[in-house]
C-alpha cells in the first residue's frame, strides 16, 4: 500500500516475461494508494482465477491509480472483470490485450465498478465472454466519466447486454475505436 513501484518486463515483446496465477488467484492485485508512478508493464498474464470480489487477470482498487501498459491477459477467470476488474481506481490502460478472459458476471475484458474514472489507450479485448451479465468485452458501473481511446473489441459475447461494450454507470468518451461481432 501507498508504494509506487514500477514492474516492467519485456515491453516490446510481452509475450517473452508470462507471469502464471495456475489458476489459484488473481495474478496481479493494486490495493490502495499507488499513483501512475505505480508501474505494470510488458507481462502476459494468465490463468487467474477468483470466485471472490475480484478480477481475475488484474484487481485494482483502493483509490489506486496506476499504469497498466504492454500487456497480454489472457485465460483468466473473475466475478467481475475476468482479465481487469477496477474498484474505485483511475487506472490508466495502455496498451493491453485481453483474450479469452470470462467474468462470471460483468466485464468479460475489463469491469469499471464504483468511482473508477479510467483512461483506456489502444485496448484490444476480443473473445471474452460475460457470462451472466453484461458487457462482454468492456463494463462500465463507474459513476465517474471513462475514457476510451482507440483499439479494437470483437467476438465478444455476453448473455445479457453489450457483447462489445456495456455502460450503467457515467458517460463513457470512446473515439478511434472499432467495435465489430
Amino acid at each position: 500500500n501507498d508504494v509506487n513501484v514500477k514492474i516492467i518486463g519485456s515491453p516490446d515483446n510481452p509475450t517473452q516475461t508470462i507471469i502464471d496465477g495456475g489458476e489459484n488467484d488473481c495474478v496481479v492485485k493494486i490495493n490502495g494508494g499507488q499513483s501512475e508512478l505505480a508501474e505494470l508493464s510488458g507481462f502476459t498474464l494468465r490463468n487467474g482465477a477468483t470466485d471472490g470480489r475480484g478480477g481475475g487477470g488484474i484487481y485494482s482498487t483502493n483509490r489506486s491509480r496506476p499504469t497498466l501498459r504492454n500487456l497480454i491477459i489472457t485465460n483468466c477467470f473473475g466475478t467481475r472483470g475476468g482479465g481487469i476488474l477496477c474498484w474505485d481506481s483511475n487506472a490508466r490502460i495502455e496498451n493491453v490485450t485481453l483474450t479469452e478472459n470470462t467474468a462470471q458476471a460483468h466485464g468479460g475484458g475489463i469491469c469499471l465498478m464504483g468511482t473508477s474514472g479510467a483512461i483506456l489507450s489502444n485496448i484490444i479485448s476480443s473473445n471474452n465472454t460475460a457470462e451472466t451479465g453484461d458487457g462482454g468485452g468492456i463494463a462500465s458501473f463507474s459513476s465517474r466519466n471513462v475514457s476510451i481511446r482507440g483499439g479494437l473489441v470483437s467476438e465478444n459475447s455476453t448473455r445479457r447486454s453489450g457483447g462489445g461494450l456495456y455502460s450503467q454507470g457515467q458517460q463513457i468518451n470512446v473515439s478511434d475505436m472499432v467495435l465489430r461481432d
